[in-house]
């Protein structure tokens, strides 16, 4: 228990917020006994004003992927059945703490035209969420290097490449939208926060994700 507590108060002080709560529930009927069930929840507010809802988003702008550490919380649920019997031997690479990219976020804030949490969904379904209709991503596979994790998933499950890429987020955990004039002082900002890289461009037409 003071592990836990201990856990919350890092994660708050690091990121600026205070734990203002919390809530216990007794439910013999559904944990065994010494089975534990814990779970967080993050409230913020945003302005208005400051509010990123991609309207300033053009042809040709850049997009930049910050590198995720792992699965983060998704995609659980399919790990667990492709791995079966192995998920033990990953489960350092499975159990990685989410990052958080609350600082670098704040750090490059005036030059973010649109951000993507890379969450359900993967790249496929969370970029088109913050694009005017009229464009698409272009994301080049091949411009990052893909967590050994999601190999070994993939492999074990014989997954096929789009639903890997709708499910996990496949090494990406967040996606920034940035000026071409913008992108490599951003890319630089963030080296001292994440490990980030270009992933892709902004086009024209189709307001949807295609993967090269």
């Amino acid at each position: 228990f003071n592990e836990l507590l201990s856990g919350f108060s890092d994660a708050c002080q690091n990121n600026n917020c205070a734990l203002i709560g919390g809530e216990t529930a007794q439910l013999p009927d559904l944990y065994a006994e010494n089975e534990y069930d814990l779970s967080g929840t993050i409230v913020g507010v945003v302005d208005q004003d400051k509010i990123l809802d991609g309207s300033k988003v053009i042809e040709g702008d850049y997009i930049i992927g910050l590198q995720s550490n792992g699965l983060h919380t998704n995609g659980y649920t399919l790990a667990r059945k492709a791995l079966g019997d192995n998920v033990d031997k990953y489960s350092g690479e499975l159990l990685n703490i989410h990052l958080s990219y609350l600082q670098a976020f704040n750090n490059c804030r005036q030059y973010i035209k649109a951000a993507a949490h890379i969450t359900g969904g993967g790249l496929i379904d969370n970029i088109p969420r913050t694009l005017p209709p009229q464009f698409k991503a272009v994301i080049q596979k091949k411009s990052w290097a893909v967590p050994d994790i999601f190999k070994h998933i993939q492999s074990a499950g014989n997954i096929p490449d789009e639903e890997m890429y709708k499910v996990f987020n496949m090494g990406i955990g967040m996606t920034w939208i940035v000026s071409v004039d913008e992108v490599n002082y951003c890319v630089a900002k963030l080296s001292e926060y994440i490990p980030s890289t270009i992933i892709g461009r902004i086009e024209k037409r189709n307001n949807n994700v295609v993967l090269e």
